[in-house]
């Protein structure tokens, strides 16, 4: 713990992992459904709310039940 707070400043909260400031010029995808702060957050949609807790079913194909944490 004491060297995780020694890496990280404590004051500053960390960035968001929405993928917005990873990539650069070597990231080749569609950027426009990649930045969750224009998507969810402008909607009072809490970033708690898009973790996943558990996956309660992932039998059939591309189709997940996704239980989320309040």
């Amino acid at each position: 713990m004491r060297m995780y707070i020694r890496k990280n400043d404590m004051d500053e909260p960390p960035p968001l992992e929405d993928g917005s400031c990873w990539g650069g010029k070597d990231c080749k995808h569609d950027n426009s459904n990649d930045n969750l702060e224009d998507r969810f957050y402008k909607y009072e949609v809490r970033p708690e709310w898009l973790q996943i807790h558990r996956i309660i079913n992932h039998k059939y194909g591309d189709v997940f039940n996704i239980l989320g944490r309040d």
